[in-house]
């Protein structure tokens, strides 16, 4: 039976069930999924996206493995590349959050990141479909990256 929680917040008495909170877990990627996300870029066919995209490679490769393989509500490990401009992690949803089927021990794969545009001189947005090997449950996020101080940035992952 799950444990029931108590707190008293303003006077009003609160009760949840301990159970519902997801422990935010980073795992660590194989090789070949490593590999595979260097080669899930796909080409904006626009000179100006394509180069911003260079850029930024490596920061959205960085994005693209921490949030195939963070098991929780919100992606674990970019603090190096989230922008200061981003409030809370409410903007950087886990790819792995309300997938049902998938195994909690294992990252997901990486299949595509593009879908590619420029709102502005120094704003990439995209998107990048995530899959679990395990169930072939799919989740396309989309990505919001500004350029800050020379270096592409996460705003959103959602």
């Amino acid at each position: 039976m799950p444990t029931l929680k108590f707190m008293a917040v303003l006077g009003c008495l609160i009760i949840y069930q301990a159970s519902f909170a997801k422990s935010e877990i980073l795992l660590k990627p194989s090789a070949s999924q490593r590999q595979a996300v260097k080669s899930a870029f796909m080409s904006a066919n626009n000179a100006q996206i394509d180069t911003a995209a260079n850029e930024a490679k490596n920061n959205i490769e960085t994005l693209a493995i921490n949030a195939s393989c963070s098991m929780g509500y919100y992606v674990q490990g970019i603090a190096a590349i989230r922008s200061p401009n981003v409030q809370a992690e409410v903007n950087l949803w886990s790819p792995t959050n309300g997938m049902k089927y998938l195994a909690q021990d294992k990252c997901l794969n990486v299949v595509r990141i593009g879908n590619w545009s420029m709102p502005a001189k120094n704003a990439l947005n995209f998107n990048i479909i995530y899959e679990s090997a395990e169930s072939g449950e799919n989740k396309s996020a989309h990505i919001e990256m500004i350029k800050q101080d020379g270096q592409w940035l996460v705003l959103s992952h959602l």
